[in-house]
């Protein structure tokens, strides 16, 4: 009898879980972090980073950029090249670049980044993004600071006869 007993309440567990107003013990799934500069996507980033850098507010455009510390200085110089070269030499529509927060995950990088295509002079020219964790606005992706350190040089010989 007492083995029936502790199976029918076993069983009865899942039952009382459902009726309204009996309290559950599971804890919602945890709300997703969103970020006030929609660098969520390769897209956002890319088009917020734009339209700071068109408005000279290079404050703003520092947020969308992996900067080191040694990189800090020369910033806005850097986002003001960045954006003429993406607004010069962007072989695709801004539209085209992935909405999605993973980016494209079959283009044979890493998980982590996604790859924007300039066209220089026939040459293709690669500027990477990288997604990282931010404390405030959780996974955002940002020009990688590896792409940053060559923007100067890129600029130089995109403007050079």
């Amino acid at each position: 009898m007492f083995r029936i007993t502790i199976v029918f309440l076993v069983l009865a567990l899942p039952a009382v879980a459902q009726i309204p107003g009996i309290p559950t013990s599971q804890t919602p799934p945890a709300e997703e972090v969103a970020d006030p500069l929609g660098r969520e996507t390769p897209k956002g980033t890319i088009l917020g980073f734009n339209l700071a850098a068109r408005r000279n507010d290079f404050a703003s455009a520092r947020e969308f950029m992996q900067l080191t510390p040694g990189q800090r200085g020369g910033a806005d110089n850097v986002a003001m090249q960045l954006n003429e070269l993406i607004d010069r030499y962007f072989s695709e529509p801004i539209t085209a670049l992935s909405p999605a927060p993973s980016g494209i995950v079959n283009d044979g990088l890493p998980l982590d980044r996604e790859r924007i295509e300039l066209t220089i002079d026939g040459k293709s020219v690669n500027l990477e993004l990288v997604r990282t964790t931010d404390p405030q606005a959780g996974r955002i992706w940002l020009f990688a600071s590896e792409t940053l350190a060559k923007v100067p040089a890129i600029y130089r010989s995109a403007e050079a006869p």
